[in-house]
């Protein structure tokens, strides 16, 4: 288990929120417990208590708690490296890869159980070269996707009102937009998912001819999809067509509580992002 991104102190306010849910759910005690005390330690274990939250079908839950329980067999095999208190370091050459790149750079790596430890620098200089590389291999941070005609003619009305505002930058909005809405969920009750998932989006996304429409992400929000690929084993691809077919089928819903839900926490949010393009 990667042991490059710990646990922050604010998300374990939000772990425990979440454990207590699970309680009140029916899952057994034990493994919360067990659960709890790797995500402690490990982002990647306290981002699968987020999935779980978010997610309201009851097999992809339990998809969910199948990861979890991977989780507490590594982290019983390998507690040694999760409860290092990293008090020998040394400062070596180290080698992240994302996309097929390589970012190179000095950072402090504990002797003890090999955990990089990144610190501010780090941050800054990774930052920086995703930057650069964004701007060096736009090919790299862009997904070929796959719509419907029903999708793409409901995005191209709704863009009416956007003259200038291309069909793939309405996209790229609408992914953006629901992961910030996720992260809010963290931290406050956001019921997303909910929300979302009450939508019947096979009514408009029926047609099974497809067109492909390519998305270019920015840096941080294209690691959060892969990350949630990886966890989930779904193409990248996959989950952005997911949630803009989600989304734009959201948007036409005559249904009371999802147009109150949408004037109130998307529509100004999409409004000016579009405006600002």
């Amino acid at each position: 288990m990667d042991d490059l991104y710990k646990t922050t102190e604010e998300q374990k306010i939000r772990l425990y929120e979440i454990a207590e849910s699970m309680r009140l759910h029916g899952l057994d005690s034990v493994f919360i417990k067990k659960a709890v005390e790797v995500a402690e330690y490990y982002e990647g274990a306290f981002e699968l208590f987020c999935l779980w939250a978010d997610e309201v079908d009851e097999n992809e839950r339990n998809n969910i708690i199948d990861y979890l329980k991977k989780e507490i067999i590594e982290f019983e095999n390998d507690r040694d490296h999760f409860g290092c208190l990293h008090s020998s370091v040394t400062l070596k050459e180290v080698e992240k890869k994302l996309l097929d790149l390589s970012f190179i750079t000095d950072s402090l790596v504990c002797n003890k159980c090999g955990a990089l430890l990144r610190g501010k620098e780090f941050e800054e200089n990774y930052n920086l070269w995703l930057a650069e590389k964004y701007i060096n291999y736009p090919e790299k941070f862009q997904l070929d996707c796959f719509f419907s005609d029903n999708i793409i003619q409901a995005s191209n009305v709704y863009l009416e009102a956007y003259p200038g505002t291309s069909i793939d930058s309405f996209m790229k909005v609408l992914v953006s937009i629901y992961f910030n809405l996720l992260d809010l969920g963290k931290k406050k009750p956001l019921p997303v998912e909910t929300i979302l998932n009450s939508v019947d989006s096979k009514i408009i996304d029926k047609d099974q001819d497809k067109r492909k429409i390519i998305i270019r992400l920015k840096p941080k929000l294209m690691i959060e999809i892969l990350t949630i690929a990886e966890v989930l084993n779904l193409s990248p691809s996959i989950i952005v067509e997911e949630v803009v077919v989600k989304f734009v089928t959201f948007c036409n819903s005559k249904d009371p509580e999802t147009i109150e839900f949408w004037n109130e926490e998307i529509y100004e949010q999409l409004d000016i992002l579009l405006k600002a393009i």
